[in-house]
């Protein structure tokens, strides 16, 4: 039998303590989407139409003031909001049970002492100008998970691990002038999208700018990345909004090394919306360019959990990189003056 809406009252802890407004079979409702990130699954598991469903989330949504998630054609997402309280939900249902068990008297003893859970084994690809020693941090804090983060050479190949099951999440870039990706089996969500920017010494002819023309930057040498995508993605970048083919010097995907030769006046890069740039070095979009955009694939055997908290983790980093303070930016141009390219160093050197 389908029920539209059934009559659930406050859960009885809810009674009197400030939460008398929040319908325990909202919550309820809410934990399902969570679980499933589907509103169909969701109102299946439920035995309520869909609609009904979307009521509840709806009604919670405005009871807390906050929106829990982000819904879209092709994908279900939590909200930072949504993830603090699908984890609340969890604990506070555990430990109703748990009243319930000692309040009848039967919790069972167990037979012998638990041994402790495992963390989960997974991988992250990366196919991005984003170096994957700088991601490793990021999703080091998700929950209980032994991580291996691995480099992909184009977003194709990424892809295809993913559907074969040799990585359980995958980090992408849409570039201007990259083509279209076959997600077919993939869930995708986006994590960013900013305009397209470059790194620059702070001592830079053109850092004080608030933004830059590509082509004035066609003398430069460039931070090439660690694979052939990377670089041809640079050359390809140049060549259409900037009309010059950049002079490239090889790098691995160690941050830091990139960072202190932007820093140090040897190369100027592309920034990544997930990468916080150093003191020496100052973030300047491009005028007249395309948004990029991150996203994070995975596939279905991927936790819909694990997804979303990395998920949840690498948009906060994109937030905290695109509220960078430029007062300290605008410091660090006038302490570190241009000095011409007739010096051995192009730029001046941080004191």
């Amino acid at each position: 039998m389908t029920h539209d809406d059934p009559k659930i009252g406050p859960h009885p802890w809810a009674r009197g303590n400030g939460l008398a407004r929040i319908n325990w079979g909202d919550l309820t409702a809410f934990r399902a989407v969570a679980e499933e990130l589907n509103f169909t699954r969701a109102a299946a598991s439920l035995h309520i139409r869909q609609p009904a469903l979307s009521v509840r989330i709806r009604r919670l949504e405005e009871a807390l003031g906050v929106r829990l998630l982000e819904r879209s054609t092709r994908v279900t997402t939590l909200t930072a909001a949504g993830l603090v309280l699908a984890e609340w939900i969890d604990r506070t249902a555990r430990s109703w049970e748990e009243a319930q068990q000692e309040m009848t008297g039967s919790t069972v003893e167990p037979s012998e002492p638990a041994s402790p859970p495992r963390p989960l084994t997974a991988r992250l690809d990366v196919s991005a100008p984003e170096p994957r020693r700088m991601l490793r941090p990021l999703v080091q804090g998700v929950g209980r998970v032994r991580w291996t983060c691995g480099t992909a050479p184009s977003p194709e190949v990424l892809a295809d691990r993913l559907r074969a099951g040799q990585a359980q999440l995958g980090l992408w870039y849409r570039m201007p002038f990259t083509d279209s990706l076959d997600l077919r089996g993939l869930e995708t969500a986006l994590i960013a999208e900013s305009p397209l920017a470059v790194e620059l010494p702070a001592g830079h002819r053109l850092a004080a700018g608030s933004s830059v023309e590509l082509a004035d930057l066609a003398d430069e040498m460039w931070a090439g990345g660690a694979t052939e995508h990377e670089r041809a993605l640079l050359e390809r970048t140049c060549a259409e909004l900037g009309g010059f083919r950049p002079q490239v010097v090889p790098t691995s995907d160690d941050a830091g090394e990139i960072q202190r030769m932007v820093a140090a006046g040897r190369a100027v890069a592309f920034a990544g919306p997930l990468t916080p740039s150093g003191q020496a070095v100052v973030r300047r979009p491009i005028r007249g360019a395309l948004a990029c955009a991150a996203y994070l694939s995975w596939p279905a055997t991927t936790p819909a959990e694990l997804a979303q908290r990395v998920l949840v983790t690498m948009r906060r980093a994109a937030e905290t990189v695109a509220e960078q303070p430029a007062r300290h930016r605008l410091a660090i141009v006038q302490r570190l003056p241009y000095r011409g390219r007739s010096t051995g160093q192009r730029y001046a050197a941080t004191s």
